[in-house]
């Protein structure tokens, strides 16, 4: 039958063929010697062929197949070589190899037997062969007529277990003896034999963090036979390494349940979980800057305070604006500032230190050196110096800057997640602050905290609630003493907090990303404005208002467009709806921020840049960008009568402007003698309490009505310091940035809420 196992009767009967062919050469030995050397050959081929074929089929008898092979086969060549010899000698020669065959094969035949090799299951179990089967329970036994089916199953298994790559191994507990097969050796870069011995010769290789591992979960199985064994240990590989492996397997017990034998399956599992370490080190290490998780952070701050719970300092580190930079340039340069920023940090760290990424944008530190709060202040410092120095990410040149904030534990019991969220608390206070700026924490900042994140939930509601409004501060032509335009400023009316101003929301506000659905509604409301005032009270030099654009709102992908919807649809005159940035804005990223100027002046907007003079100023920035109006910050109008620097500083920026045509307006004229010595200077326009507070639209239009005579254009009739505001507004409201009436800047001074003047 095709494909069927060779017996041992088939082996028995190839051996009696030779035999008899060796028989029948006596019987031909009168007749010719080469005749007989013949048959002999022949013989000795049909056994070598016989075994070749049954050694190819994997037959368990294989053991003695081999001595077969090799002795038919010398046994056939020779008595070739000796046929072709002549004379007598060749006679008694190949008599004696003749006998020799016979004698061979006769033994070959009995071999079988005296191994006591037989088809019966039961004798088989008595002698257990190398390759260790997966599961051959000793109380089970099969029909007689059954076994070589089994055994070839047998046989296909330990094949397939090969091919898998899976190992088998059994272990003997009375006589201390482990076999385990070839593939496991391979595995470990070891010949064959080399585990096969005492289980000392497994122990021995065992990584020494596992041994107790390896030793507790046999012990285990042990104990309780009926449980499954299945253990990850790693082993030392021929060159020395370490490779993962993975053991399974079954206890054997005898009759009265005593275990004798343990027996299964090894497995190299080095790829997984060298794969599995790898996520490991996701998960304890940032992957973009190497630094530690969040997690492995407060791992180690909590070790820190278990050593020594004074002394420690935990800094939280926040990138200011980080997100223009995602817009602005995109992850890749973005995600380049952040390992710059990385490398910077470590390279101030104590080798003590702990330095980690747990945020997009946020670092933490943990310093286990002895600070003061002003040793604790200074490292802040100097983090937020090191931090402001340029870096060079999309091909450009990024000026980042970092808020700090920072707690210092003492003799309060103390978590590590405590620690953290109070350096958190005092970071949210430092950006209030501004940009650049370090607070330690203080138990006050909590309160305050509680009231922000109550606050950040009202503003989201706020604009949907027509919570918002916008109020418009005159801006005078000092020349003749008349409105030439306004600045828009946004009010909150809180339900419960009452009018607040800017320095109350304008933070959260660019913190949450809320900033631009805040500065859309101010363009929106102060067009509508402005479009129906030009109308109303037409001039030969029409009114404009300014509004305040924010660093995230200026950036985004759809901003020119936007405005150019709002002037076709209002059709407001030229250059009327100005739209205000800062130094601070240009410097995240003076390339794009001149593209966006250039098509924002070609759609019709006017420019103005404010607060010049606090900044980055600088000539080549009125030349390279389309402004046609510049802002003289308040704290030069608020010096000008007592110090003469001052004066000479606000002289020289409206000669500078003057030479390039562009118009100055100066923010913060809070007397007549500023609005005088402004005047002399020749300054084109101000705005400030001298001449009115912020006033509500309808009170915009009643005061433009005031100074406007269709017939009479020349007549002026200016307003002085002591005329009457509105009820709330008073002498002691500020416009500095971020914090007052002046755009609602935020951080940075990029906010909705300005309108400056123009020409």
């Amino acid at each position: 039958v095709r494909g069927a196992p060779l017996s041992v009767l088939n082996l028995r009967v190839a051996a009696l063929v030779a035999g008899l062919a060796a028989l029948g050469m006596l019987a031909a030995l009168a007749l010719s010697l080469g005749l007989s050397a013949y048959v002999l050959a022949l013989a000795g081929g049909h056994a070598a062929a016989i075994g070749v074929i049954a050694l190819r089929r994997g037959e368990p008898e294989r053991f003695w197949i081999l001595p077969a092979i090799a002795t038919g086969t010398l046994t056939g060549l020779l008595a070739l070589g000796l046929g072709l010899l002549p004379g007598l000698w060749a006679i008694y020669a190949g008599e004696t190899v003749l006998f020799s065959a016979l004698l061979v094969t006769v033994l070959l035949a009995a071999l079988p037997a005296l191994a006591q090799v037989s088809l019966d299951p039961a004798a088989r179990s008595e002698v257990r062969p190398q390759i260790i089967p997966m599961a051959p329970p000793p109380a089970v036994h099969e029909p007689q007529g059954s076994a070589a089916p089994a055994l070839a199953a047998e046989a296909r298994l330990a094949r397939a277990l090969d091919a898998a790559r899976e190992g088998l191994w059994e272990w003997t507990i009375d006589e201390d003896a482990l076999v385990v097969s070839p593939i496991v050796e391979e595995q470990l870069g070891e010949p064959p034999g080399t585990l096969t011995g005492s289980a000392a010769l497994w122990a021995e290789r065992l990584h020494p963090d596992d041994i107790e591992l390896f030793r507790a979960a046999l012990a285990a199985h042990l104990e309780d036979p009926a449980s499954t064994l299945s253990v990850e240990f790693r082993m030392r590989h021929a060159d020395g390494s370490h490779r993962w492996m993975l053991l399974r397997g079954q206890a054997e017990t005898d009759a009265g349940g005593r275990v004798i034998a343990c027996l299964g399956i090894v497995s190299d599992i080095n790829a997984r979980r060298s794969l599995d370490d790898h996520q490991d080190t996701d998960t304890l290490h940032d992957p973009l800057t190497g630094l530690a998780t969040r997690a492995l952070f407060l791992d180690h701050v909590e070790r820190a305070l278990a050593d020594r719970p004074q002394g420690l300092g935990v800094f939280v580190i926040d990138v200011d604006r980080f997100g223009l930079v995602l817009d602005g340039l995109g992850l890749a340069a973005a995600e380049q500032v952040l390992r710059t920023l990385a490398r910077r940090f470590e390279s101030l760290a104590d080798p003590r230190d702990t330095l980690a990424r747990i945020g997009g944008d946020a670092f933490a530190w943990l310093t286990r050196r002895a600070l003061s709060r002003s040793e604790a202040l200074a490292l802040a410092r100097d983090i937020a110096s090191l931090a402001e120095q340029p870096v060079t990410a999309g091909g450009r040149e990024v000026f980042p800057s970092v808020s700090v904030g920072i707690t210092l534990a003492d003799r309060r019991p103390h978590a590590a997640g405590d620690l953290l969220h109070e350096a958190q608390t005092a970071l949210f206070d430092a950006k209030r602050a501004g940009r650049g700026s370090a607070r330690l924490y203080a138990a006050s900042m909590r309160r305050a905290q509680s009231d922000r994140l109550a606050m950040e939930t009202d503003l989201r509601r706020a604009l949907e609630r027509r919570q918002i409004e916008l109020v418009y501060q005159p801006i005078m032509r000092l020349s003749d003493g008349k409105v030439a335009g306004f600045e828009g400023l946004l009010r909150w009316r809180h339900p419960a907090r009452g009018l607040l101003s800017p320095k109350d929301f304008l933070s959260i506000a660019e913190e949450t990303g809320f900033i631009v659905g805040l500065g859309t509604y101010a363009l929106e409301a102060a067009s509508r404005e402005l479009a129906a005032w030009q109308a109303d009270f037409p001039q030969d030099r029409p009114l404009f208002v300014s509004v305040n654009v924010s660093s995230r709102q200026f950036l985004a992908d759809d901003f020119i467009e936007a405005v150019a919807k709002i002037l076709r649809s209002q059709r407001l005159k030229p250059e009327t709806l100005k739209l205000e940035v800062t130094e601070s804005l240009i410097m995240e990223d003076p390339e794009r921020s001149a593209a966006l100027l250039k098509k924002a002046d070609r759609e019709g907007a006017g420019l103005a840049l404010d607060d010049f003079g606090t900044g980055f100023s600088s000539l080549s920035y009125l030349q390279r960008f389309p402004f046609d109006t510049i802002k003289i910050d308040r704290s030069f109008i608020a010096l000008m009568g007592t110090d003469a620097d001052a004066a000479v500083i606000v002289k020289s920026i409206i000669s500078l402007a003057k030479a390039l045509k562009l118009a100055v307006v100066a923010e913060g004229a809070e007397s007549e003698a500023d609005a005088d010595r402004l005047r002399a200077l020749g300054c084109d326009f101000a705005q400030g309490y001298v001449f009115s507070p912020p006033l509500s639209s309808a009170e915009a239009r009643g005061f433009i009505a005031r100074f406007w005579k269709e017939t009479t254009p020349d007549e002026s009739a200016g307003a002085g310091a002591g005329e009457a505001r509105p009820e709330g507004e008073g002498e002691g409201e500020s416009r500095t940035e971020g914090t007052g009436d002046d755009a609602g800047r935020g951080e940075g001074g990029a906010g909705p809420l300005s309108s400056s003047a123009g020409r």
